[in-house]
């Protein structure tokens, strides 16, 4: 395979969003579960493999209604933890037919005391090699850790050497998890080198390639296989710099303030601490495969274009704005055109994670306030319309061979699994044990943005 260069496009000052429904059509269903006690679901990932709607859900013990972070009644004042489900949808509603907890069955080392728990903001996608799998934030898995007898289901001959102090916190790194057929975690695949001196989160996987593909950075066009870069990364991987924050100190330095769900006001660290300045788009959700679609628009693309959702975000009165952008690649990860600047929620916080495309039907699933998941329903050809008026230019027109991602030629077939009734909805349980929180809250309907405790 070709070496292909990264694109470096310029950094643009962001224009001012305009609300999505000025633009589109835009019917948006809430699916805000609270499936554990204490937790908040949002950043959800959609995905259609052609028989099956479904969508994941991060679970935390924070949340952050009006850009202020709250506490969970059962969370730590030192540590945040994640849980995830997934959700099959029936798609003429939206509403949920089954819902799993994703278990973590696999059996990696853990770091023992560890400020973040859980797999994070995770995107579904599938190859032909893998079948669906999950790209996820972890902080918590062991870095030190590479043992001779760990055999990867993703590629059996990878040897990284480990650190040197095992067992220690790290920054956040990216990780393709493996699923099984009742979406439980069976295998882990963390994606280390270099760049992870740096934490790393968000990574785009392309959906329905023929292995896995991520697109590590979107202003550069920076493709990653699971064994790492495609392109070369060059200087900007180098030792980390140290950075400023949006108050002026290094990261980690500062204390936020949090209201604890009983109504107490204390000093700790943030569950998702202010973060550095970040210019240009960041990754969000998966990149669909468009084929030909657009060749009007952008010219004709070896192998097809592919679709995506970023976002960018600055800081109003010190609490985070967020929008996002439509935007189209190539295989290499060439940004071919983007959108304007759209505003999915009239809150501060929001965050798409999924996209899904059927026929000319394009379903969006988003975050708000890191307390809510929200379905959104649109038309392609709205979004290829939105893309056509873009920011009054294109950055390429020209067709990219060769390519780094190698399309899937297969479909996967529907899984069937057991299912058990459980408070109005469908819990999928293939143990017969019941739900595995029994004050569990499973409707679909909710709209609670706190625990009823706070």
């Amino acid at each position: 395979m070709a070496e292909i260069q990264a694109q470096n496009h310029p950094v643009k000052k962001a224009q001012t969003p305009v609300d999505v429904r000025q633009v589109m059509p835009w019917d948006v269903v809430d699916l805000s579960l609270r499936p554990f006690p204490g937790m908040w679901s949002f950043n959800p990932s959609i995905h259609f493999d052609g028989a099956t709607w479904r969508c994941s859900l991060r679970c935390a013990d924070y949340a952050m209604p009006n850009g202020n972070v709250i506490r969970g009644s059962h969370s730590s004042a030192t540590q945040t933890v994640t849980r995830n489900v997934m959700v099959e949808l029936d798609p003429d509603t939206w509403q949920p037919s089954a819902i799993y907890e994703i278990q973590e069955h696999d059996n990696y080392p853990r770091v023992a005391s560890c400020p973040s728990v859980g797999f994070e903001d995770l995107r579904l996608f599938m190859t032909d090699t893998f079948g669906l799998q999950a790209i996820a934030a972890s902080l918590h898995l062991d870095a030190g850790y590479e043992s001779r007898a760990r055999r990867s289901s993703i590629d059996r001959s990878i040897r990284r050497p480990p650190r040197k102090n095992e067992g220690e916190n790290h920054p956040a790194e990216q990780v393709i998890l493996s699923l099984d057929d009742e979406y439980n975690v069976t295998d882990v695949f963390p994606i280390r080198g270099n760049w992870n001196a740096k934490p790393q989160k968000n990574w785009s996987p392309f959906d329905g390639a023929h292995e896995p593909r991520f697109l590590y950075s979107i202003e550069r066009g920076i493709v990653f296989s699971h064994e790492g870069p495609l392109t070369p990364l060059g200087p900007q991987f180098g030792p980390p710099e140290r950075p400023q924050q949006a108050n002026g100190r290094r990261p980690g330095a500062s204390i936020d303030h949090m209201t604890i769900m009983r109504g107490k006001t204390t000093r700790m660290d943030a569950g998702r601490a202010a973060p550095l300045r970040f210019e240009g788009i960041r990754g969000g959700t998966q990149l669909v495969h468009l084929g030909d679609a657009l060749e009007s628009l952008v010219g004709p693309v070896e192998q097809g274009a592919w679709l995506g959702i970023g976002h960018e975000m600055r800081f109003q009165k010190s609490k985070k704005y967020y929008w996002h952008v439509f935007y189209v690649v190539d295989s290499a990860g060439r940004v071919l055109v983007r959108s304007q600047p759209v505003k999915f929620a009239e809150n501060g916080i929001e965050f798409a994670a999924g996209l899904a495309v059927d026929d000319d039907r394009a379903i969006i699933s988003f975050g708000v306030d890191d307390a809510e998941c929200k379905i959104a329903e649109t038309s392609l050809s709205a979004i290829f319309e939105l893309l056509a008026q873009g920011e009054g230019e294109l950055v390429a027109t020209e067709a990219y061979p060769p390519q780094n991602v190698t399309l899937s030629k297969m479909r996967p077939s529907a899984i069937t699994r057991p299912t058990a009734t459980r408070n109005g909805a469908t819990w999928a349980d293939p143990t017969g044990e019941g739900d595995p929180s029994a004050d569990a809250t499973l409707s679909a309907q909710t709209s609670e943005s706190t625990d009823s405790d706070s």
